[in-house]
């Protein structure tokens, strides 16, 4: 029984003290060709570098971040205006009182709330308009509210010759919601 235990150590023993086994074919004979020398490289032109002595002033400090330009924040418009969190192209005109001295118009904005606006009130987020240098924040503002519709200008104030830009927000009732939306369903 103790032989059996160990025969395998044995078997292992004298595999790896045996003599190494011979080469079964012999080994093909390596090509060699032939190698070139070649010459060193001289340099041909030479150029004369001043001398000079060295400023720190006018080295750049590779550790520190090279300086930008401050931008300037743009100018805050803080003027009292209806609906300020939101373009006018999301507003939409539900309502509208005419034939008084003072016509009010109601708009709605995408969260559902009601924004209720007489002439001569700004409306709508501020936009940029203007060059780099000079710009400025436009608004709309109503102009007039008639039957149907209200009427918005945006004027620039950084080209006071330009006329001013317009804008119609229609109401339009449910009929003619409903009717728009056959439209399209036929069209397709």
């Amino acid at each position: 029984m103790r032989v059996v235990r160990w025969a395998p150590l044995f078997v292992l023993l004298g595999c790896v003290s045996g003599a190494p086994p011979a080469p079964t074919q012999e080994a093909a004979p390596i090509a060699t060709e032939s190698v070139k020398v070649l010459e060193p490289v001289t340099a041909t032109k030479r150029v004369d570098i001043p001398e000079r002595e060295f400023d720190a002033t006018l080295a750049r400090d590779p550790f520190r971040v090279a300086a930008k330009e401050p931008t300037r924040p743009p100018p805050k418009d803080e003027r009292p205006r209806k609906a300020r969190r939101f373009a006018v192209s999301e507003l939409r005109l539900v309502g509208l009182v005419t034939q008084t001295d003072d016509p009010r118009a109601m708009l709605v904005d995408p969260n559902g709330k009601g924004w209720v606006v007489g002439k001569g009130e700004l409306l709508g987020r501020a936009e940029m308009s203007g060059d780099s240098q000079t710009q400025t924040l436009t608004s709309w503002r109503v102009d007039r509210i008639r039957d149907g519709d209200l009427i918005l200008v945006r004027e620039d104030p950084a080209n006071g010759r330009a006329a001013p830009e317009t804008r119609v927000l229609a109401m339009r009732t449910k009929e003619d919601q409903n009717a728009q939306a056959d439209d399209r369903l036929e069209d397709d």
